[in-house]
């Protein structure tokens, strides 16, 4: 017995190295084969990235490249270059620095600079630091007459720019415009930034220099190298692929010797390459570590059974016998539990599955399908005619075609369709559907779920009504109705927009922002007002529109459009900020109406009343005068422009400042008042005028209108019988 004992025991320990040596050899071939696969999914991901950065590059430069040709066919941009370099007035010159500064800023240009064709230095920006301005490398190598990205370089204070040079003619002399490009706003960013958490994956951007690669933007792993760090030609360096315009996928080692997978590409429309890497290690430390895990567990489970045999062989048998019978009984017990869980998962989700013998032509539903059809489980018998026969005639055709296309074609049973209960009422249910087949690929089983869905179709059909009573209403509105994202992209353009503006709204939902068709000049005029009016300085773009909304400030005035086809007209713009419960922004709408025709008529009362005898004149609620005619300008001996800007107490010789104001403040009150009173002219006399006025609130403004006659004669007159 002992002898037996110890042959069970050379029988254990054989299989226990037998299953060792074949761990060992499973696991050296899963390694070959995971790693494989493992570099082969890396570089896959490399090659996505390569693909899509060098694409970003290219488009960035691209839009640079449109920037300069949209800027370079605008006249106004020449008539910019004129006001800077022959002023006539500083007034003019400072006007044309903001203009220039504008552009810059909207395009998100660092500075400009100009350059006559003899290279020398003629104006700059406040962003230009004189100081280390200097002439550009490419002078020598571009024509006066070409508008071209430059490649990027190092300033003398050690930063990198690019730059965009435009040319601009001007009485037969020709200038250069050069936009500087900061790299680190877009450029720098999109290389450096990396999908995903990654321990040494990186993107360079590198060019040929001389026999040498340049490195254009800083390393991971390497600061402060951007344009200064140099490698010479390596056969195994991705970068030599990158810069010698192959784009491949490969391993070799980088610039710090260091095995890497990489993915090259040539930016078009430039000198340079990009390199997408990754650490070999960082790629394959996951693989081992599991690798490492799986095998010592193995060896330690298969020791420990080993042993566990060898202690328990005898002892345990009829144990694990009485175990088994117990295990039975629990796994029995769990299936019940399982199904009944089954069961409720089916009721509250109102999904059935279904098993059809299509030998045999039985057919087998789940108690929950019984439900769906309003049958009662187990009182009625399941079979693929009675199936049929609760299909709503109209949908019965269809489901027969869509059966038999999945048994003759193994066309994906995927199917909606209606049935009709035995008390009448229609559900909406979803079918899908799976065949097998035996060994000659012919059809013996189905099986499949029944998913009822009526709730959701109904949902689906008030959520589309809805939306089409919702589309109708704004597509007859009377005015332009225009929504936006936070950040200005349009999203919705209603009919009354597009008659108006003469766009569709596909050229412009997710493509353009309402400065599309807004007075640039105008809106440059407005980013000034604003920022005076609001204290704060606020960018000649879409934010002039929106920045009153954004702060809940009423936003209502009077703007200019632009059409499609270059005409102007008039509108009185609202617009509103749209927040969720939280408070937070999610979007702006505005509503345009077309007061073209208000505005002709305010020319036409505009035009009365300069022909009127009597003097006009418009304070506002500060006592400022905003508009006058000419007969109360040839009453007072002012002309129009230095009536502009007068206030009340300037002119009035009756009150005091202080009653002045509070006849203003009743005036606005009542709405309308009429008085004497004397007001001084421009040479010192005084005279007696009878006043009119009318007060109003005007989009938002306190305004009071004012019509006077001079009824100087008649006091004297009166004074004269009085004696």
């Amino acid at each position: 017995m002992e002898q037996n004992k110890h042959k069970q025991f050379l029988y254990l320990v054989c299989i226990f190295l037998l299953m060792s040596l074949g761990i060992s050899l499973a696991g050296g071939h899963y390694y070959v084969k995971e790693a494989q696969s493992q570099k082969e999914r890396a570089l896959h991901n490399l090659e996505a990235i390569a693909d899509l950065k060098s694409n970003e590059i290219t488009s960035w430069r691209t839009e640079r490249i449109a920037d300069a040709r949209v800027l370079h066919s605008n006249p106004f941009l020449h008539k910019m270059v004129s006001g800077i370099i022959m002023p006539e007035s500083g007034h003019e010159k400072s006007l044309m620095h903001k203009y220039l500064d504008g552009i810059a800023a909207e395009y998100g240009y660092e500075s400009w600079i100009i350059y006559d064709s003899s290279h020398k230095l003629l104006a700059f920006s406040k962003g230009a630091d004189h100081e280390i301005i200097h002439e550009p490398s490419w002078f020598s190598s571009h024509s006066m007459e070409e508008i071209f990205l430059s490649d990027l370089h190092i300033e003398k204070n050690g930063s990198v720019d690019m730059d965009l040079v435009i040319p601009a003619s001007l009485e037969q002399r020709t200038y250069l415009i050069v936009f500087t490009i900061d790299p680190s706003v877009f450029l720098y960013p999109l290389i450096q930034s990396w999908p995903g958490a990654s321990g040494s994956g990186e993107t360079l951007l590198v060019e040929k220099n001389g026999e040498k690669i340049l490195f254009l933007n800083d390393l991971r792993n390497r600061k402060n190298t951007a344009m200064k760090m140099r490698t010479p030609f390596l056969e195994d360096l991705p970068a030599v692929k990158a810069v010698n315009k192959i784009a491949t996928t490969m391993e070799g080692r980088d610039y710090r010797g260091v095995p890497v997978l990489a993915a090259t590409r040539h930016v078009e429309g430039s000198p340079w390459g990009l390199v997408a890497k990754i650490d070999v290690e960082e790629v394959l430390s996951p693989m081992k570590n599991r690798l490492a895990f799986v095998v010592l567990s193995s060896v330690l489970l298969v020791l420990a059974s080993g042993i566990a045999i060898i202690f328990l062989w005898q002892r345990q048998r009829d144990a694990i016998k009485l175990s088994e019978a117990f295990k039975y009984k629990a796994i029995a017990s769990e299936l019940r539990e399982t199904r009944d869980r089954l069961v409720e998962a089916q009721q509250i989700s109102h999904l059935g599955n279904w098993n059809w013998d299509i030998l045999s032509g039985s057919l087998t539903w789940s108690d929950e399908i019984y439900r769906i059809f309003g049958l009662k489980p187990r009182e009625s018998t399941a079979t693929y005619e009675a199936f049929m026969d609760n299909i709503h005639p109209e949908d019965r055709q269809m489901t027969i075609d869509a059966v038999d296309h999945a048994l003759k074609d193994d066309t994906p049973y995927n199917i909606e369709h209606r049935i009709i209960r035995p008390d009448g009422s229609v559900r909406t249910v979803n079918e899908i559907g799976k065949i097998s087949r035996d060994s000659s690929g012919a059809a013996i089983k189905m099986t499949g779920i029944v998913h009822d869905i009526t709730e959701r179709v109904l949902s689906n059909e008030k959520l589309l009504s809805l939306t089409a009573m919702q589309e109708a209403i704004l597509d007859n509105a009377g005015y332009a109705i225009i929504s936006t994202t936070p950040e200005g992209v349009i999203t919705s353009f209603n009919k009354a927009a597009e008659q108006m503006l003469g766009y569709k709204a596909e050229e412009l939902i997710g493509k353009e922002t309402p400065s599309k068709f807004h007075d640039r000049d105008e809106v440059s005029m407005r980013a000034v007002q604003f920022s005076q009016e609001l204290k704060a300085e606020i960018d000649a773009g879409f934010e002039v529109l929106v920045t009153k909304s954004r702060r809940n400030l009423p936003n209502e005035h009077e703007w200019t459009y632009i059409r499609k086809d270059g005409s102007p007209f008039p509108v009185l713009l609202s617009v509103t900020a749209m927040r969720n419960p939280e408070g937070d922004i999610t979007g702006f709408l505005a509503l345009a109406a077309d007061i073209t025709h208000l505005k002709e008529r305010e020319q036409e009362h505009k035009s009365i009343l300069e022909t009127a005898m009597d003097g006009f004149w418009i304070v506002n609620g500060e006592g400022r005068i905003m508009d006058t005619n000419d007969a109360y300008c040839k009453l007072t001996g002012y002309s129009r422009e230095e009536m502009l800007g007068i206030h009340i107490p300037d002119i009035e010789a009756a009150e005091r400042p202080e009653e002045t104001a509070a006849h203003m403040k009743t005036i606005i009150e009542k709405g309308k008042d009429r008085f004497e009173t004397k007001h001084r002219c421009k040479d010192g006399s005084i005279i007696d005028v009878e006043i009119s006025t009318n007060g109003e609130v005007v989009n938002g403004e306190k305004l009071i209108f004012c019509v006077s006659r001079d009824i100087s004669e008649r006091k004297q007159t009166q004074e004269a019988l009085s004696l």
